[in-house]
């Protein structure tokens, strides 16, 4: 700050003062942030200046707001003045990018399980981590939600087609689906002959199934001549080892006799559906 006096005296003797401050600003430094470029999906975008307070001019809104879709592909220059005083001001200048950049993702080739089996979906894409805005997956009834996940692990029960959409910082978009292709077969193995003798060798009858596509076998029983129930067991873990849970061949202790007898089994897999199966096994002595 600084003052400055003004004295005037006349020829009768009168004398006048007058006095003035005056203030001497350091002048701005204007800095517009960078920005894009930008692909003509990105959103309407914000554009950065210091000091705050200033007027945009140019491609930009009178706000700094700068719309790729409406303004469409090109280069655009974009100004921002900031003024303290009449004459005490500075300007800056950028130019903003609209184009056609392609983000290349890649979910690789379809895939085949068996049902009850995970797989891992894994998006490459052509653009750093830090420039990664979200992504959207679909199915998302079947997926964790992650939305800055590239890799993400699914166990569909039936052939799904997966799909996911990669959007960039600056707005541009990739996406690309997969189909994983589910055999949803439902086997189960049940013997139709066994020896119960104790030589070791197919001394137990015995329902086997795959414990990755089983989440239980809810009743394995097994019936006589006359339809009397010789043999129960319910809710045990499959299994396919023959050296499971199993008719020993006997019934209330004592061995039966060589024939044909009748079993059931109520089996649950793991997507939820239950099967009935059913057949006859041979006892031989």
């Amino acid at each position: 700050m600084h003052s400055l006096t003004y004295t005037y005296t006349a020829p009768a003797g009168c004398t006048v003062v007058t006095a003035q401050t005056l203030e001497i600003v350091t002048k701005p430094q204007v800095e517009i942030q960078e920005a894009g470029p930008f692909c003509t999906t990105s959103p309407l975008q914000n554009l950065v200046a210091t000091p705050p307070g200033g007027v945009w001019g140019g491609a930009a809104g009178q706000s700094g707001a700068f719309d790729p879709e409406a303004i469409g592909l090109g280069l655009f220059g974009v100004t921002y003045t900031y003024a303290i005083a009449p004459g005490c001001s500075d300007t800056d200048s950028i130019t903003l990018e609209v184009g056609n950049f392609p983000l290349a993702v890649d979910l690789g080739p379809d895939l085949a399980i068996k049902i009850g089996e995970t797989a891992t979906l894994g998006a490459t894409v052509n653009l750093l981590q830090a420039d990664l805005a979200y992504a959207v997956w679909q199915p998302l009834d079947t997926l964790i939600n992650c939305p800055l996940c590239l890799t993400l692990p699914v166990g569909p029960f039936q052939t799904t087609t997966y799909s996911v959409q990669v959007v960039a910082n600056n707005g541009c978009t990739g996406a690309d689906q997969l189909t994983i292709m589910v055999d949803n077969t439902k086997p189960v193995y049940v013997p139709n002959i066994f020896s119960p003798n104790d030589d070791g060798v197919n001394d137990l009858f015995s329902l086997l199934a795959d414990p990755v596509k089983v989440r239980v076998v809810r009743s394995f029983r097994v019936f006589g001549r006359w339809g009397e129930l010789i043999y129960e067991a319910q809710n045990f873990a499959p299994s396919l080892d023959p050296g499971g849970l199993g008719w020993d061949g006997t019934y209330r202790g004592k061995p039966v006799g060589a024939g044909v007898y009748t079993w059931l089994a109520e089996v649950l897999f793991v997507d939820g559906i239950t099967l009935f199966f059913s057949g006859d096994v041979a006892v031989m002595r």
